[in-house]
C-alpha cells in the first residue's frame, strides 16, 4: 500500500526533519486531514526505518542529493531506497549508486522502457525511446545530406566564379 504524504517544506532542514521523526513533520496530507491516524498502511510507522521502501522521484539533482544525504543515513539496512530521475541527474547519483547507499536507479527515457520490458508491462516508454532515436537517426541523416549539398555547392561554386574573373 502507499500513501501520499503530500509537501514537505523546507528543503534539507524538512528532510532531515522527516528522518527523525515522520509523524511530525509530515503531519497533514494535502487536504489537511490527519492521514497517520486515518491510514493503516502508517500505523506502526514512527521513524523512517519503518518503512518498506523509500521511492523518490525527481528531476532535481540537489533534491536527489538532499533525500540521500538527510534521510538515507537514518534508514536501516533492510529499508532500501530507489529512485527514479531524469536523465540528466543521472552522473550526479554515480556516487551514491557505487557506495551502496542507493538500491536502485532508474533514470531518463531508456531506464523507463528497461524497467517496462522487466515487467512485461504495456511498452509506452518503449515507444518513446524508439521515436527518440529515429528523431537522432533522422537529424544525422539531414546533417549528412546538408554537408554532402555544401559540398557540391562549394565545388561547383568555385568553378563559375574563375571562369568568370
Amino acid at each position: 500500500s502507499s500513501v501520499n504524504l503530500g509537501f514537505l517544506a523546507g528543503n534539507a532542514n524538512a528532510l532531515q526533519a522527516f528522518a527523525g521523526d515522520p509523524r511530525r513533520a509530515a503531519k497533514y496530507a494535502l487536504n489537511a486531514v490527519d492521514m497517520w491516524d486515518r491510514h493503516p498502511a502508517l500505523a506502526n510507522i514512527n521513524s523512517v526505518a519503518d518503512y518498506d521502501l523509500v521511492i523518490i522521484l525527481t528531476n532535481d539533482a540537489e533534491k536527489a542529493k538532499n533525500w540521500l544525504e538527510q534521510v538515507e543515513p537514518a534508514l536501516t539496512g533492510s529499508t532500501p531506497m530507489l529512485l527514479v530521475a531524469s536523465a540528466q541527474v543521472a552522473p550526479v547519483l554515480s556516487p551514491y549508486v557505487d557506495s551502496g547507499q542507493l538500491a536502485g536507479v532508474v533514470t531518463g527515457l531508456s531506464g523507463g522502457a528497461a524497467i517496462e520490458q522487466l515487467n512485461r508491462s504495456p511498452i509506452k516508454g518503449r515507444v518513446y525511446w524508439d521515436a527518440y532515436q529515429t528523431g537522432n537517426a533522422l537529424a544525422i541523416a539531414l546533417i549528412v545530406v546538408g554537408e554532402v549539398f555544401q559540398l557540391f555547392i562549394s565545388m561547383f561554386g568555385r568553378g563559375k566564379k574563375r571562369r568568370r574573373s
